[in-house]
């Protein structure tokens, strides 16, 4: 995921608190912080986007987990097995 993308994952929140402006630097762990956080999210094996979970939890604890492919997101689960 690049830079950009990570942005629209920001809260839109131009601002800090009493209306001061974010610093480039500021902005920059901003972004690393929230790089941090999505590396540690699974990812849904057919379109790529981030699923509720993390890497490390135990596969028996997950919904959409499919042995053999990996995890789904709810859209593409449900777009193959037609149902939640």
């Amino acid at each position: 995921m690049d830079e950009k993308e990570l942005l629209n994952h920001l809260p839109l929140m131009p601002h800090k608190e009493g209306g001061k402006k974010f610093t480039k630097k500021e902005l920059e762990s901003l972004v690393e912080y929230f790089r941090n956080e999505l590396s540690k999210k699974e990812t849904c094996v057919l379109c790529g986007s981030i699923t509720p979970y993390n890497k490390n939890d135990d596969i028996n604890m997950r919904e959409h987990y499919v042995e053999g492919a990996g995890q789904l997101c709810d859209k593409c689960f449900i777009d193959i097995y037609g149902e939640k």
